[in-house]
């Protein structure tokens, strides 16, 4: 059976699968019988140790805490009802309710659908940023009929980095971040390849993994809602909510090894 891509491109074929797919696969090739032994065997083995680390816990902890923490500054206030306000606001609403389920997720074992949700919050950080800002009010009209933006990622990652100066930060995000957060959405090869541990069925996702996508799509929360504060004349709350980075993640990391040492 195969499957027709988009704009006329090739689709993908299950009776001529690639050859990254096969050698990926090789380990795990069986009749049908074999398969499912294994698989029973796999549901029926004894519980291991917890996916995630204590650390990593309490990373989880604080992403979650960090988002609730804005979610207190952005009720502070009224906003008014403008088509463009309007949209940002419910980019940064499913954003939000997308961070929650991920964390859910991946307390309660399911780290795949977890990462299968990031790339919408990659994606609405880019939407949100470039309504917020850059649209004309004719393009942000022609979205609300057509539900179609006239730009790609690409270039409203541009669009983006000029308005703001941002010397090509989200281009670079863009660039380093888009096809991995696709993979695991559309279940390509970054996904596939997490659904085994050594020959058994059973997913393999490292804490690395977690934190890195955590940290990412709590950055991309805090991101668009500094911005969309500043545009709503709120620099104070925008700042302090942009401070929010600096106490997770990577940065959080290295500010507590300096205190160590100090």
């Amino acid at each position: 059976m195969a499957h027709g891509g988009s704009k006329g491109k090739p689709g993908y074929s299950t009776t001529r699968p690639s050859k990254q797919l096969c050698a990926l696969l090789a380990p795990y090739e069986m009749d049908a019988d074999k398969w499912w032994q294994k698989v029973n065997k796999s549901e029926s083995a004894a519980p291991e140790a917890d996916v995630v680390t204590e650390e990593t816990i309490r990373h989880l902890n604080r992403v979650e805490q960090v988002i609730e923490q804005t979610k207190g500054v952005l009720a502070r206030h009224g906003f008014p009802d403008d088509l463009r306000t309007v949209m940002v606001i419910g980019f940064i609403t499913q954003m939000i309710e997308h961070h929650e389920a991920m964390l859910l997720l991946v307390r309660n074992e399911k780290v795949g659908s977890a990462f299968a949700l990031a790339r919408s919050v990659f994606e609405s950080m880019y939407r949100g940023l470039w309504i917020n800002a850059c649209a004309t009010n004719e393009q942000i009209a022609a979205f609300e009929q057509d539900d179609e933006l006239p730009v790609n990622m690409t270039q409203m990652a541009r669009a983006i980095d000029e308005l703001h100066q941002a010397q090509g930060f989200f281009t670079d995000l863009k660039n380093r971040g888009w096809a991995g957060l696709c993979s695991y959405t559309h279940t390509g090869l970054l996904q596939l390849g997490r659904r085994f541990t050594d020959d058994n069925v059973g997913p393999s996702y490292r804490d690395g993994e977690i934190f890195e996508v955590t940290t990412t799509v709590t950055t991309c929360i805090l991101l668009l809602v500094g911005r969309f504060l500043i545009v709503q004349n709120h620099g104070d709350d925008s700042r302090e909510v942009e401070a929010l980075n600096r106490t997770y993640g990577p940065v959080a990391q290295r500010n507590a090894a300096r205190s160590a040492q100090g």
